[in-house]
């Protein structure tokens, strides 16, 4: 009987060991699941700057960054190969780019915003430059840029509103005739049911519904801070909003969310871009601490 016992404990002294010995193994293994952060600057990559102000994919997945006032023009990334851009070797307008767009035919648009430079188109060889003396944007200071599914460009401003162009006809939006929140507007995003979310500087977050025009601020919403400087939307419809210095909130329709460097592994509090790639991964460009990459 005693040794019965003997061997009965000596089995669930096994049992235990191997079960404390899993329990081990599994505590260290990296979850799968877990979010991945990759971030880019000058000494690790071809990128020209670490203040990345602007970030545009295009359709065969290159990824283009610009870097604003300071300079350096325009980085364009491959996946493996770094190119870039300026005055001096190409028609850009000016080397301090503050927005990147891309429109359906390819043609990548760029804006220089407090430069006052206008708008450079560049179609893969030929670069033009749009300004207040030869069309109609309504302001020479563009601090963003959007394109809708029909290839009409908006364009966000320093001070004069949005301007819209058509191709041949030029419609500008402002606080005297619409419900523009601020004539200030760094950060323009459309979603797939063709609403216009408009990033202002101080005064939240309008939406255009091409009609009605609705505005979200941090006294009306959980958005972080009301000078939004960067809007992205995903695949789920999930609006990302970057701001000036408290992170980054993204709004689900009814709940908002904010990372910031105390909850998460973003770079900085100050995103100045958002885009989001075809694998769903979230490129926040930061206010001089690089790209952080984030996958949920």
């Amino acid at each position: 009987m005693l040794q019965r016992l003997l061997n009965l404990m000596l089995v669930v002294l096994v049992i235990v060991a191997f079960m404390f010995l899993g329990c081990s193994k599994r505590s260290t293994k990296s979850n799968p699941l877990q979010p991945k952060w990759t971030t880019y600057t000058t000494s690790n990559s071809g990128l020209a700057s670490n203040g990345v102000l602007t970030i545009a994919i295009d359709a065969s997945g290159n990824n283009w960054f610009g870097f604003g006032p300071t300079g350096g023009g325009v980085s364009k990334f491959d996946g493996t190969n770094w190119t870039t851009y300026d005055t001096s070797n190409s028609g850009l307008a000016s080397n301090g780019v503050m927005e990147i767009a891309i429109d359906p035919s390819g043609n990548k648009w760029f804006g220089f915003g407090p430069l006052g430079s206008g708008v450079s188109r560049f179609d893969g060889t030929n670069w033009t430059t749009y300004t207040t003396s030869n069309s109609g944007l309504a302001n020479p200071y563009v601090l963003t840029i959007a394109v809708d599914a029909s290839g009409i460009k908006w364009f966000g401003t320093w001070f004069g509103g949005v301007s819209k162009f058509d191709g041949t006809n030029w419609t500008t939006y402002d606080t005297s005739n619409s419900g523009l929140a601020s004539n200030g507007v760094p950060a323009i995003a459309i979603d797939a049911s063709s609403n216009k979310w408009f990033g202002t500087s101080g005064s939240g977050v309008s939406k255009f519904d091409g009609t009605n025009w609705t505005t979200y601020d941090t006294s009306n919403s959980g958005l972080a801070n009301n000078i939004v400087y960067a809007i992205a939307i995903d695949a789920s419809g999930n609006k990302w909003f970057g701001t000036f210095d408290r992170g980054v909130s993204k709004f689900d329709g009814t709940n908002w969310t904010t990372y910031t460097t105390s909850n998460s592994a973003l770079a900085s509090n100050g995103v100045w871009t958002i885009a989001i790639d075809a694998s769903g991964n979230k490129w926040f460009g930061t206010s001089g601490s690089g790209v952080s990459k984030f996958h949920e």
